[in-house]
C-alpha cells in the first residue's frame, strides 16, 4: 500500500548548470529567460486519480505506465489524504482494512476476465488486460514521466499548490516545489508555503491568478 507521493529527478535537471542571473518579480522575464530548458520528474507511489488531473495540464508531456502492457495482478493503491488522516487519527477509519478489501476484490475480478478474455474469447494478454482493467479503482497506484519548462512548471504549482486543488495532487505539487527550489532558486524562490486549517499551501510573489497560456517549448511538444 502506497500512501504518500515519490517524486525523482530525471538526468535533465543539468541544464539548471549557468542558468541566467535573473530576479524574481517579473514572471514574463522568468518564462522568456528558461522557456527552452525544460526537467523531466518521475513520478511513482501516486494514483489514477491523481494522474486524471494531472494530465489535463496540456502544457506538460506525459508518459505513463501502461495497463495495457502491464500485468496489474499485483498493483498496489493509494490512500487519499482525507482517508490518511482520518486513519491516523484512529477514527472509525483506524485501519486501512476497508480499502485493503476493496482493492482485493478489484484485483480478483481483474484475474477473472484476464482468464475470461484469453481462455474462452482467445484474446491476446494485451487485448484482455485492455478490457479487464475497467474493473480497477482510481485509487490504483501508477508511475508517470512528467516533463515541461520552467514556466509550466510555475503554472502548474500556481494552480495545483492551492487549498481549492484535489488534496493528493496538492502533496504533488509542493513535493515538485521543494525540489525545484534547490535545482532553480533564482525561478522558484519566490515562493511562500503557508498553512492554514491543516492545509499547506504555496503562491509564488510573481505567480498570476489568471490561467495565462503557457508557451509550448520544442522539449515539451
Amino acid at each position: 500500500m502506497h500512501c504518500l507521493n515519490h517524486v525523482l529527478l530525471t538526468g535533465t535537471c543539468a541544464l539548471t548548470h549557468g542558468r541566467p542571473d535573473i530576479r524574481i518579480g517579473s514572471r514574463l522575464r522568468i518564462a522568456a529567460a528558461h522557456k527552452d530548458q525544460a526537467l523531466t520528474f518521475y513520478v511513482e507511489g501516486v494514483s489514477r486519480s491523481l494522474t486524471h488531473e494531472l494530465v489535463r495540464h496540456r502544457h506538460l508531456s506525459f508518459s505513463q505506465l501502461s495497463q495495457r502492457f502491464v500485468n496489474e495482478e499485483n498493483v498496489e493503491y493509494v490512500v487519499p489524504p482525507v482517508l490518511r488522516a482520518d486513519i491516523n487519527r484512529g477514527t472509525d477509519l483506524d485501519d486501512d482494512q476497508f480499502l485493503d478489501e476493496a482493492m482485493q476484490y478489484a484485483r480478483a475480478r481483474y484475474l477473472d476476465l484476464v482468464e475470461l478474455l484469453t481462455r474462452q474469447y482467445g484474446l491476446k494478454r494485451k487485448q484482455a488486460r485492455e478490457a479487464a482493467r475497467c474493473v480497477l479503482p482510481n485509487m490504483t497506484e501508477t508511475k508517470i514521466v512528467v516533463t515541461g519548462n520552467y514556466r509550466a512548471w510555475r503554472h502548474f504549482i500556481d494552480l495545483r499548490a492551492t487549498a481549492g486543488a484535489d488534496a493528493e495532487i496538492r502533496e504533488l505539487a509542493l513535493e515538485v516545489l521543494r525540489q525545484l527550489r534547490d535545482i532553480a532558486p533564482n525561478v522558484f524562490g519566490d515562493y511562500e508555503v503557508t498553512t492554514r486549517d491543516d492545509v499547506v499551501t504555496a503562491r509564488g510573489a510573481s505567480s498570476e491568478s489568471s490561467c495565462t497560456p503557457v508557451t509550448r517549448s520544442p522539449a515539451n511538444s
